[in-house]
């Protein structure tokens, strides 16, 4: 148990050394970029820094997780605790299972926290710097909901209203109403239709008759569970989104019966591109030398910072292809990364107190 503490407080103290530098660089590089366009409000300021370290994170959280086995491995090589631990009957899989710990607690609570509003630190950078970012809208949607054909002139995520609604009703592929409103508002989980004019047609009417009645209304609650996030899911090509809000819109894709290539890819992104780096933490655990006259120290620490890099770019590569939509993301990203970690359990399998 000792021992377990004695790697996992070492593993830690890395990982905080190096998540804090990478993010702060992460940042700096934004802040020297935008510097024009930030506040002059120190609070502002302050929050800026937060968020779009908190969205780094996305980013440079598995590189930090692999680099900082790297700096551990390392630093118990160059002091030879590597081996006075194998010397004292610790086994490889012994001395990596703090590591392993670390590294999963991490990643869950990670993920867990791309549950939450979390995940839209990078839209609360883009509301700080873009001081009119809250009336962003997107134009001119067209979706399928149900029997419903809704169409949205502007529609504003962001604060979750819409503007010039009409939406068709069809019962076998004829036209039944005509539903139009000049605003909506998203309350309760449901949109509000306000001031609303209703349009039934009657389907079996011959020349002469009344081809329709017309109502007005103050207010119309219609399209349950329909969020505006949705619309800026299926709509926006950015990926900020959280794990539960695209669930939501996986959902109602797949009710609707229309294509869910894009969210699915934005799902497997999200839940499993972090956890490509247990198989790399296995392969270097592997491959690195039980004592520095075995094996040159430069040269292990050089060659697992590019392994873990290429690791990092070729997974991150394969969830943006997966995200597009360009190739199904089980091809893309749940095929390559289901092989990675056949790869990583067979290299553990052959893990053992000697060999290096």
């Amino acid at each position: 148990m000792k021992a377990f503490w004695f790697v996992a407080r070492y593993y830690l103290k890395y990982f905080c050394v190096i998540t804090a530098g990478l993010g702060l660089f992460f940042v700096g590089i934004d802040v020297l970029k935008l510097a024009s366009e930030l506040p002059d409000s120190a609070n502002l300021l302050i929050l800026f820094i937060l968020y779009d370290f908190a969205y780094a994170l996305g980013f440079i959280l598995p590189i930090s997780i692999l680099l900082s086995e790297v700096m551990v491995l390392s630093v118990l090589l160059r002091n030879n605790e590597f081996a006075a631990l194998l010397s004292l009957g610790h086994s490889k899989r012994q001395i990596a299972l703090p590591i392993f710990v670390c590294a999963a607690l991490l990643l869950t609570a990670f993920v867990a926290l791309n549950a939450t509003p979390f995940a839209y630190s990078k839209e609360e950078v883009d509301r700080i710097i873009n001081k009119n970012f809250t009336n962003k809208s997107k134009q001119e949607i067209l979706v399928k909901h149900q029997n419903n054909y809704i169409y949205f002139d502007k529609v504003y995520p962001f604060t979750k209203r819409a503007e010039g609604i009409r939406i068709y009703t069809l019962n076998n592929n004829t036209l039944t109403r005509l539903v139009q409103a000049t605003n909506a508002i998203f309350v309760n989980n449901e949109w509000q239709l306000l001031e609303v004019v209703l349009f039934d047609f009657n389907e079996g009417a011959k020349l002469g008759d009344i081809a329709y009645s017309q109502t007005k209304l103050p207010r119309l609650e219609i399209l349950k569970g329909f969020k505006p996030k949705i619309l800026d899911i299926i709509y926006e090509k950015s990926d900020s989104v959280s794990i539960l809000d695209a669930f939501s819109s996986l959902l109602f894709l797949q009710n609707q019966n229309i294509d869910s290539t894009k969210i699915r890819g934005i799902l497997y992104s999200l839940v499993f591109f972090p956890f490509f780096c247990f198989p790399m933490l296995v392969i270097l655990l592997r491959f690195m030398p039980l004592t520095v006259r075995y094996g040159e120290l430069s040269w292990f620490v050089f060659a697992s910072i590019l392994m873990s890099l290429m690791a990092w770019g070729v997974f991150f590569a394969l969830s943006r292809f997966a995200m597009s939509g360009f190739i199904h993301p089980e091809w893309a990203f749940v095929l390559p990364m289901f092989l990675w970690f056949l790869l990583g359990f067979v290299v553990a399998l052959r893990l053992n107190r000697y060999e290096g």
